[in-house]
């Protein structure tokens, strides 16, 4: 690696680029997050209103749909985000409402083909393969809702390209969720139970569909007075491949559900999807952090600033498990009352849903090491490695599955994340010689262990209490105790920096007090998409 970047030019680059960071971070970090307690509430909702054996059926059914979405997306909403980047940025206006109308249109045509399969086969689906005769109707009616949803998707992702991450916010983060609660808890009181599920979930896709379109209209007004020039070859080229890494990569998250589906009952898959759900949010922290990692990995890359890349990595990656693991370490001392939420069937889910958070914990360790083969143009790489975990987890669930349910697509799928995690680790050292660790990464599990003590100490003196208070206090106590032996051992320089970048954007001023320069211009880099499962 050069060793000719001075210690003035690296601190100041490192500056510039945490400031980046904290300031994209905090707005996808916060919309993710709202998204993320919507969707909670909502599943927790779900489960009260179904019970474990139609909650399982609904989450079957729209699994079922999400990946049918996928293929109907064709990848558009990856390539628009980089070819309506590119044409904008060099003035082209008829390429980019062409990239915008033929994204749009050419997704939505394959979405009605493919809804039209799915009603076709729901019989088919419902009782040869997952031998559930209840999920016949929920897939026909789920459907419905593919083309709406498909043009959302695509027409948020286009908002993407003309960097403006506001829209993303508005209409996946929070109007996608809130419809579906509000319209949720509406049917439901009008007694109309799954069917009533399915509905809503149809009305909030027609409405996002209608928002997003909106959304496209307002970030490119100049379109409307535009002519289209319709060049489909270098979109099509660039997205379809991709359609085979977003298969995988559903493949990879929902393996186990679809599984367990097959194999197990109803009830089974909706108490693990509950687990699950619960277990994904330790790593939203990451997640948030890769959106704006990622460009500035493939520009820092490919300007040979290799030093740079590899002190942000550390950074990252230290960060995202200093979050994450707290969290893990309070999700296992109430997992029974986390679990309990959703219902008392729900409890007997503690088992996986520890397995799957102590997966999302070694992911957080890893940190951001897929984004930095990916955007370093290693995509081959990637999609190797991806394949392979995809046929591992596969090959995992249906060993594991028949003879231990929940808990063996637990470990399949913690197992699979694992082994990905350890290759690219290992792969990102033997390619670049950059790893994400720094001396003092350990630091924050002790101070975590000692917290969780604290917290454990409480949780056996509120034996007796209500479930409510009971957690209340243990978090207190957690994350007193926590914050006080973290600050008390001290922080990095980069660490200081992060966290003065959150606070001023948490007050309003970051745009005031980040540090400014030109030598890395980041915001000339079109953001990075972001997917989430079903």
């Amino acid at each position: 690696m050069p060793t000719s970047i001075t210690s003035h030019n690296l601190h100041e680059n490192r500056g510039v680029a945490l400031a980046h960071i904290g300031r994209g971070t905090g707005i996808i970090f916060l919309g993710r997050i709202l998204e993320r307690g919507l969707r909670y509430v909502y599943a927790i909702i779900l489960a009260k209103t179904l019970g474990a054996e139609l909650f399982g059926t609904f989450l079957l059914g729209l699994t079922v749909i999400s990946l049918a979405g996928i293929i109907s997306r064709l990848g558009f909403d990856s390539g628009v985000v980089r070819y309506i980047a590119v044409y904008s940025g060099t003035g082209d206006k008829q390429r980019v409402k062409g990239v915008i109308a033929l994204s749009i249109i050419s997704s939505v045509i394959v979405s009605v083909l493919v809804a039209a399969v799915l009603f076709v086969t729901a019989e088919y689906l419902s009782v040869r393969i997952f031998r559930k005769p209840q999920l016949e109707g929920i897939i026909k009616l789920l459907s419905i809702s593919l083309p709406f949803l498909s043009a959302a998707i695509v027409a948020l992702a286009c908002t993407q390209g003309f960097h403006v991450m506001k829209y993303i916010v508005y209409g996946r983060n929070l109007l996608l969720p809130l419809s579906n609660i509000v319209l949720v808890v509406l049917l439901s009181l009008a007694g109309l139970g799954l069917m009533g599920v399915g509905i809503a979930h149809v009305a909030s896709a027609l409405l996002a569909c209608a928002c997003s379109i909106c959304f496209v209209l307002k970030a490119s007004p100049h379109m409307t007075n535009t002519k289209t020039c319709w060049e489909s070859g270098p979109l099509l080229r660039f997205s379809v491949p991709l359609l085979l890494v977003s298969f995988l990569n559903f493949l990879i998250i929902w393996t186990d559900t679809l599984m367990l589906g097959y194999f197990r009952t109803s009830p089974e898959v909706g108490v693990y999807s509950a687990a699950m759900r619960t277990a994904l949010l330790i790593g939203i922290v990451l997640a948030s952090l890769n959106a704006v990692f990622a460009p500035m990995v493939s520009q820092m890359y490919h300007t040979k600033k290799f030093r740079e890349l590899e002190d942000i990595f550390k950074t990252v990656t230290m960060w995202a498990f200093t979050v994450s693991f707290p969290i893990f370490l309070l999700m296992v001392l109430l997992s029974k009352e986390i679990m309990g939420i959703f219902g008392q069937a729900f409890v007997v889910g503690c088992i996986p849903f520890v397995i799957l958070g102590f997966a999302q914990v070694v992911n957080a360790a890893a940190g951001p090491v897929g984004v930095i083969i990916t955007m370093s143009g290693r995509q081959d790489i990637m999609m190797i490695d991806t394949l392979g975990v995809c046929l591992l987890n596969i090959l995992l669930n249906w060993l594991l599955i028949p003879a231990h349910g929940m808990t063996g697509a637990a470990v399949a799928s913690a197992a699979s994340l694992i082994v990905f995690n350890i290759v690219m680790l290992v792969e990102s050292f033997i390619l670049y010689g950059v790893h994400p660790y720094k001396r003092q990464f350990l630091n924050p599990a002790f101070v975590a262990a000692a917290a969780f003590a604290a917290a454990l100490g409480i949780s056996c003196l509120l034996e007796d209490l209500h479930p409510a208070p009971k957690i209340g206090a243990c978090i207190a106590v957690f994350a007193l105790v926590f914050a006080a032996l973290l600050w008390k051992i001290g922080l990095s320089d980069s660490d200081k920096t992060l966290i003065g970048i959150f606070r001023a954007k948490l007050a309003g001023s970051s745009a005031r007090n980040a540090p400014q320069s030109n030598s890395t211009d980041f915001a000339k880099v079109p953001p990075v998409e972001y997917r989430e499962g079903a």
